[in-house]
């Protein structure tokens, strides 16, 4: 008995303390809201002069931000945001926000989320935002709407801050949400955030900051994170925008799609005027003349809270006793409810993960197709699938610039499906599989076409695997494996690297053409395969059959060094290989002359007797009667092709001289010509050009430059009277001190002193 007696006087102790405090509290608050309602008075004289912007009162905006004020704020605030579109406008708003974080103000911001960059939280692929809301709208009996609103279908599906374990509550306690908004392309979504508190939006998403950026996430009916985006603000769009609110007796907005206006008086539009009458504020919470009351109200709540505490702790005692009874009666009872209905919620849950997993693989399928038909409509020349899908992830795991083509082909899966008969009855399904699965350690590279017997893999030019590959390299090795393992025998055609996106069909059609070239040389080597009766070893074939690939694609490239590496060593093994049928050495060696021979022939570089005379070394190999004549032929046919190639190389060398002197001789007076300016105009880097020039003209280009421009001075000062700033603005020299410098260096005196001793 005396315990209960002590422990019911401790608990009125901690009644009073608590009185107390709450009364300590209401003080406190009620002495802010009177400094605040001092700085509000002033504050709203001050903004009645702008037209910048709309405000509402604070007490107004807290009264009616459940109802009429959705539809203004979520729209029209959008559409006034729209209209900033200038720096003028920009730097002005700047200068808004930095008074606003003056002092206690009501706040907000527009956010968008771009889903680009989420990830589901199951299988890591990408999504978009139509995906991932449709998602979430299979949970809303778990997701507590923030906002409703009668617009749709701007609908608040639910969003929380990253850190909050609470987000919903947390939110609905310190701000308001706006509906949402989606962009027209689909990939975009957005919500305005309206906070009665600035510091809420400053401490948690960095609002304080023009170039903040705060991170979010969706969260899944079991409350984990589903979707995890950042919130982006650019000054520039909507993306962030600090916003103040109030409203008076004198103005008015009206708003559309694309801006809002501001009217005064009776100029506003017809349809706005209701809603504005209902919006004017009924009672002024903050007006000056009501801080007295607010402080005497503020006393009242506390005595009455002290009155509440006292009373409750009187019952306390008896509370606890029932309380007691009662708790072991509802554990009995909800262990039992659980029991019962464990069957029924592992049901619910499972059949929720199957609808999650089916709308995932409904959305990989639909991301594949339209990976699909964008890569296929690029290769084939279509741009309208790439430009209507570019704001989309398609989750294509390597860029599309410096991309190249590869084509292949084959020329027995037809004899290869007959073997493997029951396993695999489309052909073309076979070599996508298999080809498939040797690429599926490169992150870089992917099948993206199979039609008319051909496919089509497309890779960036830096293939990151195991190890380091180039595309040619793994292209070797799709052959290598098909031939080892499946004895399918692949062709190849690589086109030339594609440096955007537009020149993927370029790249597509040229590995076609080489795809050609290497299929009429394979068939006609392989319609001997019962004379060589395997003399040649099946790795030694392989690897010829790469490398007459090889030469095709060097020829095409004009790659005149790699052709003759290529070809040396190609007759080198066709004639060590011990075949004794000469007519098979001639046909393959002839083969590869002649695709030398049309390239060379296309080439303008070449010289037309160069042509005739390699065309006369084909006709020698074809009437060489043994080996040694054959082996002389194709010795000769290198080193000529060698000096044809070193003859273009000294053409090439004298016409890029040539077209740098041009551009000096045409631009030595404009005042932007340097080394830089000259490597623009030729597509190549400063340092190339400078080395290239240095190489072949044993000369610096700076001092080139230098030279004609003291060159046409000196015949200036000696021909003419112009002054000396004239004569340096001529010669493109922008600074007279720069241009004296440079022509005493190069004439050893000042220009004033070179006139006085030539004139």
């Amino acid at each position: 008995m005396k315990n209960n007696k002590r422990e019911h006087g401790f608990q009125k102790n901690i009644g009073l303390l608590l009185a107390l405090l709450a009364i300590i509290i209401s003080a406190i608050i009620s002495v802010m809201l009177f400094v605040h309602s001092q700085w509000e008075q002033e504050y709203r004289q001050k903004q009645l002069s702008t037209l910048d912007h709309i405000d509402f009162s604070i007490g107004n905006l807290i009264k009616t931000t459940r109802n009429r004020l959705d539809i203004l704020i979520g729209q029209y605030t959008v559409a006034y945001l729209l209209d900033v579109n200038t720096s003028e406008k920009l730097a002005e708003r700047q200068k808004i926000v930095q008074n606003y974080f003056s002092g206690d103000s009501i706040v907000g911001t527009v956010v968008l989320f771009s889903c680009r960059d989420g990830r589901s939280y199951t299988n890591n692929q990408f999504i978009s935002s139509q995906d991932f809301i449709t998602a979430l709208q299979l949970n809303t009996s778990n997701i507590k709407h923030l906002f409703e609103s009668e617009q749709k279908p701007y609908e608040f599906i639910g969003i929380s801050p990253r850190e909050s374990s609470s987000a919903f509550s947390k939110i609905e306690k310190f701000c308001m949400v706006v509906p949402c908004f989606n962009w027209d392309d689909d990939s975009i979504i957005g919500f305005i955030m309206v906070a009665f508190d600035r510091n809420m939006f400053r401490n948690t998403t960095g609002i304080s900051r023009l170039d903040g950026n705060s991170e979010f996430a969706m969260i899944n009916y079991r409350n984990e994170h589903f979707v995890e985006t950042r919130g982006m603000f650019l000054p520039e769009v909507i993306q962030y925008s600090t916003l103040q609110y109030g409203l008076n007796g004198q103005y008015s907005l009206s708003a559309n799609r694309d801006k809002i206006q501001l009217y005064s008086g009776q100029e506003q539009p017809e349809q706005f005027k209701n809603i504005l009458v209902n919006l004017e504020p009924e009672y002024r919470f903050f007006e000056q003349q009501g801080s007295t009351t607010v402080l005497f109200l503020g006393i009242i709540a506390g005595v009455l809270l002290l009155f509440l505490i006292t009373s409750y702790l009187k019952k306390s005692h008896s509370i606890l006793l029932t309380q007691k009874i009662l708790e072991d009666r509802q554990d009995r009872m909800l262990t039992r409810s659980l029991l019962s209905n464990s069957e029924s919620l592992e049901n619910k849950v499972a059949k929720q993960m199957l609808n999650m997993r089916s709308l995932e693989e409904k959305m990989d399928r639909r991301l594949a197709d339209l990976r699909q038909s964008v890569l296929t409509g690029l290769l084939l020349g279509s741009m309208e699938p790439y430009q209507k899908a570019q704001n989309e992830d398609i989750g294509l795991k390597f860029p599309l610039q410096n991309c190249t083509v590869v084509t292949f082909s084959t020329l027995n899966l037809d004899k290869v499906v007959q073997k493997l008969k029951g396993r695999m009855q489309d052909e073309q399904k076979l070599l996508v599989f298999v080809i498939n699965n040797i690429i599926s350690e490169y992150r870089h590279c992917a099948v993206l076409l199979h039609k008319d017997d051909i496919i089509a893999i497309i890779g960036h030019k830096s293939v990151i695997g195991a190890e380091n590959h180039s595309i040619a390299q793994i292209a070797d090795i799709i052959i290598s494996v098909c031939k080892k393992e499946l004895g399918i025998q692949l062709l190849a055609g690589i086109g030339r690297n594609a440096d955007d996106e537009s020149q993927i069909h370029s790249s597509y059609q040229e590995s076609l053409f080489a795809l050609e070239q290497s299929s009429a040389l394979s068939k006609t080597v392989l319609s001997y395969n019962d004379a060589l009766k395997l003399t040649v070893s099946d790795q030694n074939y392989a690897q010829l059959i790469v490398m007459q690939y090889q030469l095709i694609s060097a020829c095409k490239t004009e790659e005149w060094v790699e052709v003759v590496r290529l070809f040396a060593m190609i007759s080198g093994q066709v004639l060590d290989e011990g075949v004794a049928d000469i007519s098979i050495l001639k046909i393959q060696l002839t083969e590869c002359m002649n695709a030398i021979a049309q390239q060379v022939q296309q080439n303008r570089s070449f010289f037309d007797d160069d042509v005739q005379q390699l065309n006369d070394m084909i006709f020698r190999t074809v009437e060489a009667n043994s080996k040694n004549q054959l082996k002389q032929a194709t010795d000769d046919f290198i080193e000529y092709f060698k000096n044809c190639t070193q003859h273009i190389k000294e053409k090439e060398s004298l016409e890029f001289v040539s077209k740098v002197q041009r551009i000096i001789e045409e631009q030595y007076s404009n005042q932007d010509m340097s080394v830089a300016f000259i490597a623009e105009i030729l597509n190549t880097n400063v340092k190339t050009l400078s080395a290239a020039y240095k190489q072949k003209t044993g000369k610096g280009l700076l001092d080139v430059i230098h030279t004609k421009r003291i060159q046409v001075a000196k015949d200036l000062l000696m021909q003419s009277d112009k002054s000396i700033i004239e004569i340096s603005a001529s010669t493109g020299y922008d600074n007279v001190n720069t241009f004296i410098r440079v022509f005493k260096r190069y004439c050893g005196t000042t220009p004033g002193k070179f006139r006085e001793m030539n004139k």
